[in-house]
Parts: C-alpha cells; structure tokens; sequence
C-alpha cells in the first residue's frame, strides 16, 4: 500500500500548492473563511450585485419590448435584447451569491425572469400557430 499514502501526499502537496496561489485557507484551519464569500475576491460581490442591478431594469424592458411586437407596434421581436437578458440571467445563475440578502434578491429576480420568459414564448407560440393575431398599428 505505499502507492496509496503517496497517492494521497501528492494530493495533499497540490492542494497546499492551489491554497498558497488562491490565498484560500482550509476549513478548519487559523483563518479559516467563515462565509463562502469571504475567501473570493471582492470584485466578484461588486460584479455580481452590479449585474443583479442590470438585470432587474432589464426584464421590464424586454417585458415592454415584447408588448410593443405583440400589439404590432414593431415589427421584429426583441431577439437581441432578450438574448443579452438570457446571458445575464445564466452568468448570475453560475456565480456564488454571497450574502442571504443577495439570494433572495437573486432568487426573485429569477422568479420573476423564469414567468415571464414563459409568457412570452407562449405568446410566441401563439402567434406562430396562428392562434393569436397581431393587431397591426398603421405609421
């Protein structure tokens, strides 16, 4: 059995390594993060609070976007900027939220987002198979 002891020396001598090069300390050991925030840099926070502010705007206008191609007042549904909402929406969905405050914040956004993401594919739908009819605004 001395390949497994090395085995796990190895593993130990490369967790050691990526701890000194993130400036991660172990739980359990002196200084010690205590929040799952606490060890990653501060600029994730910020980012991660500045993309909950971009967003929250965002979804009513893609929502009033939506409403002005479904009464016909445009032409072409609002594929750019829905696309923008959806990469934001999917990068906050994969960063680490740091404070309780900051997931229900994210949490209802995500609510928020997921219904109407729905509505409008179903209206979409809808109108794609002839269900519904636009109401055309004659310029």
């Amino acid at each position: 059995m001395p390949n497994d002891s090395d085995a796990w020396r190895r593993f130990r001598q490369r967790e050691d390594k990526r701890e000194e090069e993130g400036g991660l300390a172990k739980p359990g050991k002196p200084g010690a993060s205590r929040s799952p925030m606490e060890g990653l840099p501060k600029d994730d926070t910020a980012r991660f609070q500045q993309l909950l502010d971009q967003a929250d705007p965002m979804i009513e206008q893609v929502g009033n976007l939506y409403a002005q191609f479904f009464s016909g007042a445009e032409k072409r549904a609002p594929i750019e900027k829905r696309a923008q909402l959806d990469h934001i929406m999917d990068v906050l969905f994969n960063m680490p939220k740091a404070t309780p405050a900051q997931k229900f914040r994210y949490g209802s956004l995500q609510n928020r987002y997921i219904v109407n993401r729905d509505k409008w594919d179903k209206t979409l739908k809808a109108l794609e198979d002839g269900k519904r009819k636009r109401t055309t605004v004659k310029h």
